[in-house]
This record gives C-alpha cells, structure tokens and sequence, in this order.
C-alpha cells in the first residue's frame, strides 16, 4: 500500500543525488501575495505565488510495484480547478535489505496564478485514486 509520508509547501527545496537527500527550507501553508496587473477576477484580484514548492514523499513495498502515475489537482475552494491537472510520474527505487521504497518528489508552482483572497486544495492522486491533500490559504497584503 503507498502511503504518504509529506505534503507540503516550502519556499525552497533542493534533493541531492545519489544519496537523494532533501533539503527543505520554510514551510508554509499560506500566502500573503500582493496585486499584479490583469484582469480583476470577481472574487478577488490576481496574486503570482512566488518561491513556491510543492514536496511530496511516498513509501511503498516492493509488491506495491515501482511505476504508477501520479496526478496533482489545484482546485479553488469552490472546487473549480486552477489549472488543468499535473501529471507526475511515479518511479520508486527498491531499497536494499527489504526497506520500504521511497519516492521524492518537487513540484515548482513558482509563478502559479492565484485569485486572494480565497482557500486552495491540492489533491494527489496515485493510479487515480486520491492519496492526500493539503491546503493553501491566500490573503492579500493590506496597503
């Protein structure tokens, strides 16, 4: 059975190889973004999200098997999706001596629009079937 073991917002994330360790730096689960110029939705304004990383950590057992698809959702909190949905694929590595096999993965959503002020969902998928989520709280800076 994949579990999920971390999903989370970071400003920065960096994974070395081989040894696949991963640094991850500032945890968040909330913007506080300014207006940028465009169209004014109508529940709100338009914020680019900066520095913006999604981590997620899966475990499996080798009778799980190594290849499955991976799909990221960003839904808005009226369920309306953000943007069309993210596929990620999925690659576990066996481990020796029978140690759960492990899959890291960073998404950069540096840059995602965002309308504040507004409550986001992600939601991961693993062959389709929803694994876990994690919110995102956008306000907007007062002036």
């Amino acid at each position: 059975m994949i579990q999920c073991k971390a999903f989370l917002f970071a400003e920065w994330v960096s994974q070395s190889s081989p040894d696949m360790k991963m640094t991850i730096a500032n945890t968040f689960n909330s913007i506080v973004g300014t207006a940028v110029a465009g169209e004014i939705p109508k529940d709100g304004v338009n914020i680019l999200a900066q520095s913006l990383y999604l981590v997620y950590i899966l475990e499996a057992s080798v009778a799980d098997g190594t290849e499955h698809k991976g799909e990221l959702r960003i839904e808005h909190e009226d369920g309306a999706a953000v943007v069309e949905p993210i596929q990620i694929p999925i690659r576990f590595i066996i481990n020796p001596k029978g140690r759960p096999m492990r899959y890291q993965g960073i998404v950069n959503m540096t840059g995602l629009p965002l309308h504040a002020p507004a409550d986001y969902t992600v939601k991961l998928l693993v062959d389709g079937k929803p694994l876990d989520e994690t919110n995102l709280y956008v306000e907007l800076r007062k002036a």
